[in-house]
């Protein structure tokens, strides 16, 4: 073995004398040699400039220290800091990174107490695309978890009116729907609408007969707002059904304006056995009525026969009469169109009284003739009235008409077929304008009423309008236009607000897979005590296929949110105590496995301030209690409790950071962070008293215990900022990082403190170190924060976590440090 390798030796010095190689450059990329900053150098397909392309790091990357970019090339930490950006301001009390917009690249989602902020990250890292949403004022702390169904981190917080919570299913931040099944077994919902601020309307299909009913609905609760009375009628006499039901072609009319006694009409079409078939119900509401039974009446009011065109209702009767006209038209012994019209009249007394049709229409001219293929599209207000003309206007597809006598004149011509229409007063002027769309286009046409006719403006849309909905959403007076369009995939719902001047730019409210029905309604909030601003139900069809409602409650704000409230409005059946709505605020929410393991639950946590008990005195009490509910797809659902109304949490008290020191952890002013167990979590919290506590909480049992050794180094004036589950030692089991600094309520100070502590397998810290001690000149640190700052690449992975923690030797001097740990101690 020894001669072999002589032999070889020497060949290898003889052809060494012959041959002459020329020099590699060194540093530069294609010459071979994998040198410091190349991921590769070959001539290998997937190397490219000494970068290697991916579609997938898993499978193309070198090592699981890349990752693969959406430039499709793998990257890994350097190991240092690029060059920062140019400083902006950026007013928020806590953030997380995270995609939203789906694009690859990194968002920096921040919180404050009364908005949300999200920074986009791109290419150059310069996170100047900022989108900004205003939010109800936040209670306590946010809690930041996955949600839905996707890889996006969302938000939620507490609210005086209950659970706010933020997801991006599609890339934009928007409001979680409070999706509620609408309970009416054996039926299949078709369509809702408003009737009043109080009840609602449901035509609902038997799955099995088809038989088409007229369900009366009733907002009861803020909290779950839609429940069905359970009193229903089927549309003529049951033989109308949904062959031929087209939610488009329902029209209703609200004939009285009491509070307590109302009257509305509802024609549809259906199917019948000889074919398709329209027909008119009446019904009368009389709340004064002790006997819920007794309180709502329906009417069988169809005249026959009824062409199978679309009708609607106009009022065209002397202004005593409350109760409308039903009109169509209908060709008749001419090539031109005629409206028909069925005059209504108020019969019966009291709890009888309704309306009725007459049995045989009469037939209305035109002065100038519509077009032939014109159809019957509705009514629009005519407010003020025009002389000698009925209140109402009659829209077909082609235009308006004012009906006087037996003749209608044309107000408005359009080359634009209507489909839609509503109305509204859009300019705060005292008229009411229109607003019109037509299918198969974009757009908006918003007919501002000028004298006798209309002056016409388009609100540009993203797609073609399927619905539109006419309310006062931000409480100011003017009406605003909410509409529905598709866009990739899904239906948004967009609002353009109205103003003195004109409607503004449209924004999104939130985002829906298919919008079935919406209407208004009016429900009171601690932002709309006197419930002067209008709501919107919206009736979806998420991918589970079961028929939900959501509630957008308005604001002055213009935000139209969905809230999550798991506390209920009165005592319940079976109950000896509970915290009402009103008697109790939630102030904060903490999401995680605190149940079953493979279930995350959300908990409302908030502060009661009485207890309502059976059969005696009001219970004044000040405690910290817990709603827990569970976390779906389609959002919160409340979890039942032993009393049904959550439970008090121990050594929790309420308080702020300006009552005197206890012993009890304080809450609202509590940072706290969801702690991952085996099996299920605990939360982990400090709160910001001058001389603080922390706690662990496990929420499902209510019970607190305090922990004082990760406030014993804390100094005075130093206040928690944030806390964070972080592995830096690399070993599989993570530690807390606390960082504590000065505090704005209390004026700027100089005292601060990064600290690392262990955490047993109950989620006790047990022990805790000064991070900041290990550091040269020891500064003093305010903050920190885990990530990956390691330098890695091919041949050198990552090997566990870093930190980056912000010190300052004085208050003009701060500086950043990386920091790691291993059994040896920091580096």
């Amino acid at each position: 073995m020894r001669r072999l390798s002589f032999v070889v030796s020497a060949i290898v010095i003889a052809g060494a004398a012959c041959t002459s190689f020329d020099a590699i450059e060194r540093g530069v990329c294609g010459n071979g040699l994998l040198e410091p900053g190349e991921d590769c150098d070959s001539s290998e397909a997937s190397c490219v400039a000494c970068a290697v392309t991916c579609t997938s790091a898993t499978a193309d990357c070198p090592s699981s220290s890349y990752t693969c970019g959406v430039d499709g090339l793998c990257h890994a930490p350097a190991g240092t800091l690029g060059a920062p950006s140019v400083p902006s301001a950026f007013p928020i009390d806590e953030m997380r990174v995270t995609d939203i917009d789906g694009d690859g690249i990194g968002d920096v989602l921040g919180v404050s107490k009364t908005s949300l902020v999200v920074r986009h990250g791109d290419p150059s890292g310069t996170l100047s695309d900022i989108e900004q949403t205003l939010t109800p004022i936040q209670g306590g702390v946010s809690s930041f978890s996955y949600i839905d169904a996707d890889a996006t981190l969302d938000v939620a917080f507490g609210t005086a009116d209950g659970v706010v919570v933020y997801t991006s299913p599609f890339g934009k931040l928007s409001p979680l729907a409070d999706r509620t099944p609408i309970e009416a077994p054996g039926t299949r919902l078709e369509s809702l609408f408003s009737i009043d601020p109080y009840y609602f309307g449901i035509i609902a299909a038997h799955e099995d007969t088809k038989r088409l009913e007229l369900v009366i609905g009733a907002i009861f609760d803020p909290g779950k707002p839609l429940g069905t009375t359970g009193l229903a009628t089927p549309f003529c006499t049951g033989m109308l059904t949904s062959d031929a039901f087209a939610p488009g072609r329902v029209d209703v009319f609200r004939a009285t304006d009491s509070l307590l006694v109302v009257d509305f009409l509802v024609v549809l079409t259906g199917g019948s056995p000889s074919g398709p078939r329209t027909c008119v119900t009446a019904v009368h509401i009389d709340l004064l009525q002790a006997v819920p039974a007794n309180r709502v009446k329906f009417y069988e009011i169809t005249p026959a026969p009824l062409p199978a065109s679309r009708l609607a209702f106009a009022h065209l009767g002397p202004a005593g009469d409350p109760c409308p006209h039903l009109v169509g038209t209908a060709q008749l012994d001419t090539a031109t169109p005629k409206v028909v019209a069925w005059a209504g009249s108020m019969v019966g007394a009291g709890e009888t009284a309704h309306c009725t049709l007459a049995t045989t229409p009469a037939v209305l001219g035109f002065d100038d003739p519509p077009t032939p293929t014109a159809t019957m599209i509705g009514r629009a207000e005519l407010d003020p009235p025009l002389a000698f003309v009925a209140s109402d206007a009659i829209v077909l597809s082609d235009g308006v008409y004012a009906a006087s006598g037996t003749t209608l004149y044309r107000l408005y011509s359009t080359t634009r077929p209507i489909r839609r229409i509503g109305s509204g007063d859009f300019d705060g002027n005292g008229t009411q304008d229109l607003v019109a769309t037509t299918d198969g286009e974009d757009d908006l046409d918003i007919l501002y009423r000028t004298g006798s006719s209309f002056q016409q403006y388009r609100v540009d849309t993203a797609s073609r309008v399927t619905s539109t909905t006419v309310g006062d959403f931000d409480g100011n007076g003017v009406a605003d236009v909410a509409y529905v369009e598709p866009v990739e995939g899904h239906q948004r719902m967009m609002i353009t607000y109205g103003t003195r001047d004109r409607l503004l730019e449209p924004i999104e409210v939130s985002s829906f897979r298919e919008v079935l029905a919406v209407g208004v309604v009016g429900i009171p909030g601690s932002l709309d005590q006197l419930n002067s601003i209008d709501d919107l139900v919206v009736v979806d069809q998420p991918e589970s296929g079961v028929t939900v409602t959501t509630v957008l409650r308005g604001s002055s704000q213009r935000t139209m949110l969905s809230y999550f409230d798991p506390r209920v409005s009165s005592m319940v059946s079976g109950a000896t105590t509970i915290v009402t709505r009103a008697q109790s605020t939630l102030d904060g929410v903490a999401i995680g496995r605190f149940g079953n393991e493979n279930q995350q639950t959300a908990v409302a946590i908030g502060h009661a301030s009485q207890l309502e008990r059976t059969n005696q005195p009001t219970q004044n009490v000040d405690e910290v209690r817990a709603w827990p509910m569970s976390v779906t797809p389609e959002g919160l659902v409340p979890v039942p409790t032993s009393s049904g109304h959550g439970f008090r949490i121990t050594n929790f008290t309420a308080c702020d950071i300006d009552s005197a020191p206890m012993a009890d952890l304080c809450f609202p002013a509590t940072q706290y962070v969801v702690w991952p167990l085996v099996d299920h979590d605990v939360v982990v919290a400090v709160d910001r008293q001058a001389a603080p506590n922390a706690g662990v909480i496990t929420p499902m049992t209510a019970s607190t215990t305090i922990v004082d050794v990760v406030t014993a180094m804390v100094p005075a004036e130093a206040f928690v900022r944030s806390l964070h589950v972080v592995d830096l030692d690399g070993d599989g089991t993570s530690e807390l990082l606390a960082t504590f600094g000065p505090s704005a309520e209390r004026g700027a100070t100089s005292a601060g403190l990064v600290e690392l502590c262990a955490v047993d397998g109950a989620g006790i810290p047990t022990s805790c170190e000064n991070v900041g001690a290990a550091i040269p000149g020891a500064p003093t640190c305010v903050d920190a924060a885990p990530g990956r700052f390691e330098p890695a690449g091919p041949t050198s992975p990552v090997s566990g976590n870093s930190i980056v923690v912000l010190c300052y030797q004085s208050r003009e001097d701060a500086d950043l440090y990386r920091v790691t740990k291993d059994a040896a101690g920091f580096h």
